[in-house]
C-alpha cells in the first residue's frame, strides 16, 4: 500500500463520513502517543482504499488504539489475484482496536451483500455470498454467512473465533449445507452424480 498523494485522493479536502471530527486523536492526551496516524487514505492494488486514524505508546505499558475503513472492490481483485476468475460487489470493513499489549478490544464489521467470486477449478461461481462478521471485545462473531454455489446454500452463522491476545484461541463455526450436488464437472466420473447436506463444525480449542 501506498499514501496517495493529495491531487489523487478522493475527497481529500474532508475526513470520510464515518469519520468523527471531534473524536480525539490517539489515546488521551496524556499518554504522550509515540505516532499518531492523521487518518490518511492508502491506496492498494486492485481497488483496496484503507482510511486510518489512530495512535499509541511504545512505553510500559503499551497501548496502541485506532480506528480503520477498508473497502475492497471484488472485480478488481479478480484482475490480478489468479486464483480468482471472477468478482463482483465488494467487501467493507469498520473497525476500531484498543490493545494494552495483553488483550484487543474489537468493535466494528467487516461486511459483503449479494456478492459473487469465480475460483479457478470450480466450475460454477459461488454467488449470493451474504456476511456480516462482528468484532466483539476479543472474539469475531458470525452474526450472517451464507453462500451458494449452484442449487447449493452454505451457511455458517453463529460461528465465532476468539482472540488470547495477538492469537487465534478458539475456533467454533458450524457449518450447514443443504442441496449439494457434485457431477462430473466437479470431478467426478462421468455417469456419477452425487447430493449431499451435510453438517458440520471447524473447531479449534485452547491449547491445539
Amino acid at each position: 500500500f501506498w499514501v496517495a498523494p493529495p491531487t489523487e485522493r478522493e475527497g481529500c479536502g474532508e475526513p470520510p463520513s464515518w469519520v468523527d471530527p471531534s473524536r480525539p486523536r490517539g489515546l488521551t492526551a496524556a499518554s504522550a502517543p509515540a505516532f499518531d496516524l492523521e487518518r490518511p487514505l492508502l491506496v492498494g492494488p486492485g481497488g483496496v482504499r484503507l482510511w486510518l486514524q489512530g495512535g499509541g505508546t511504545l512505553d510500559e505499558p503499551m497501548q496502541v488504539a485506532g480506528s480503520v475503513r477498508g473497502e475492497v472492490d471484488l472485480a478488481r481483485v479478480a484482475s490480478f489475484v489468479p486464483s480468482i476468475t471472477y468478482g463482483r460487489g465488494s467487501a467493507v470493513l469498520e473497525a476500531s482496536m484498543a490493545w494494552d499489549g495483553e488483550r484487543p478490544n474489537l468493535a466494528g464489521a467487516l461486511q459483503m451483500s449479494d456478492a459473487a467470486v469465480g475460483l479457478a477449478g470450480l466450475p460454477t461461481p459461488v454467488s449470493d455470498i451474504d456476511v456480516d462478521l462482528r468484532l466483539q471485545g476479543s472474539e469475531a462473531v458470525l452474526a450472517r454467512a451464507q453462500a451458494r454455489y449452484g442449487a447449493a446454500l452454505v451457511n455458517a452463522a453463529g460461528g465465532r473465533i476468539h482472540l488470547e491476545g495477538s492469537n487465534v484461541d478458539r475456533i467454533d463455526v458450524p457449518v450447514h449445507v443443504r442441496n449439494l450436488v457434485l457431477t462430473p464437472r466437479e470431478g467426478l466420473p462421468e455417469g456419477l452424480e452425487v447430493g449431499w447436506d451435510a453438517d458440520m463444525t471447524i473447531a479449534r480449542n485452547p491449547g491445539e
